[in-house]
């Protein structure tokens, strides 16, 4: 018998009893389908924060900033005025380590409301930039201007959006040059012109969620924000440069820390802190990969526990056949044909639950990768796009193991099938 006659009648034997072959199958879908699911929303996530984190700095960016210091016996939860980290200071840096020194970009954010009527309004992660922000974000105008130098010199209370945002506050009317009241959380309002919309990507296919509950980001001069929203000034007046040619890493951090220091004076529980942008990615990484791992594991537990499942009926499926295998004996069928067959039908038993349980796997993580990159936009996380990544090698790994889990636990249910007796079988009732 050759293997196209073998999957065929394992085909016709395991639809015979279609509920039995499902219910078995379905040990295999679910645990494949678990492991496909944390690998693939895993890896999305991490590389959509990792995307979000760095932007067009790489791993070499830097953020230098003034943190509270959790160890000080008494800190004021005001940033003092005094530790400002300012463009002139920042400027002097780039200016030092020139060679290292591409694009300053001062990091100031806010979640915050924009509104033109109260039937019009969109969600926003308000940001304060310079001109060098769009280098940094990527984003390309579709309609007017980005921010400029002599926006953030004059501060002026100029904003730019997204299409997103133009098409919930101003329908198929023109934004540019039209003027929107902007909300943070702590109820400051502030009036804005819009002096230019960026294109935004669609979210991908997958989990659809109405635009209103997606903030997007609106740009203004950092110097109005800064005169704007100051209660925003505690954490979130940071300075992230560019970096290029660095020859050690750590030895570059502690000049940079010892040369802010040398401008700023460390005072009422505050200190100067800088790290790499990769360090920001790398702690998120980690613990994704952790619980990738942990959840992994776990998968491949219930992939054996589903594999002796398919033992287990394997069995019960040749206590039913023990007169159809005497009869085959009888005819001429040999010890290794018959344990080919029963062998066949758990090997497919275990592929088939490992197709479905990648396939369901696929689609549904693509849904939870969008969800949890939707959640952190909408809990003002982050500003992360969904970056989504395909497994591989894990998908691989699935279909292969889930293979020989139908060999292992399919092989003594089949050589108990060949070693039958064939006066035994052909008189069973």
């Amino acid at each position: 018998m050759n293997i196209a006659e073998l999957f065929k009648n394992a085909v016709i034997d395991l639809l015979a009893n279609k509920k039995r072959t499902f219910l078995t199958m379905l040990g295999i879908v679910v645990s494949i389908n678990a492991a496909i699911i944390i690998h693939v929303a895993g890896e999305t996530l991490s590389n959509s924060l990792e995307k979000s984190i760095t932007g067009s700095f790489g791993d070499d960016g830097m953020i230098v900033s003034v943190e509270r210091d959790e160890n000080a016996p008494s800190s004021s939860d005001k940033q003092p005025d005094s530790m400002e980290i300012t463009n002139e200071i920042a400027e002097a840096f780039e200016q030092k380590f020139h060679d290292n020194v591409s694009i300053i970009y001062d990091i100031s954010e806010a979640p915050a409301d924009m509104t033109v009527d109260p039937e019009h309004t969109a969600s926003l992660v308000l940001s304060g930039v310079n001109a060098d922000a769009q280098l940094i974000y990527e984003k390309k105008i579709d309609f007017g201007r980005f921010i400029t130098d002599k926006d953030c010199e004059a501060v002026k209370n100029v904003i730019v959006i997204s299409q997103t945002a133009a098409d919930l506050c101003f329908g198929d009317e023109e934004a540019v040059g039209q003027n929107v009241y902007v909300r943070d959380n702590n109820g400051i309002s502030e009036q804005y012109t819009v002096v230019g919309v960026y294109h935004e990507d669609e979210l991908p296919f997958g989990v659809r969620v109405a635009q209103f509950a997606r903030p997007t980001l609106g740009f203004i001069p950092y110097t109005t924000f800064r005169q704007s929203y100051p209660n925003y000034g505690n954490k979130q007046f940071k300075q992230l440069f560019s970096l290029s040619n660095l020859a050690d890493k750590k030895v570059f951090k502690e000049q940079t820390l010892s040369f802010f220091r040398s401008h700023i004076i460390e005072e009422n529980g505050w200190k100067l802190d800088a790290f790499y942008m990769s360090d920001e990615v790398k702690s998120f990484t980690d613990i994704i990969t952790l619980l990738t791992y942990v959840i992994t594991i776990i998968a491949v537990l219930a992939m054996i526990i589903g594999g002796i499942g398919i033992m287990n009926v394997m069995l019960v499926s040749i206590n039913e056949r023990i007169r159809e295998i005497g009869v085959k004996k009888a005819v001429g069928a040999g010890n290794s044909q018959i344990i080919a067959e029963f062998l066949t039908e758990s090997v497919l038993l275990s592929a088939s639950g490992a197709v479905i349980g990648v396939v369901t796997g696929l689609i549904s993580a693509l849904n939870i990768a969008d969800i949890i990159v939707i959640i952190c936009n909408v809990k003002r996380i982050q500003n992360v796009e969904v970056v989504f990544s395909v497994p591989y090698k894990i998908i691989f790994f699935a279909i292969i193991f889930s293979i020989i889990t139908g060999v292992v636990f399919g092989i003594f249910p089949a050589l108990k099938a060949g070693k039958m007796n064939v006066v035994d079988a052909l008189r069973d009732e």
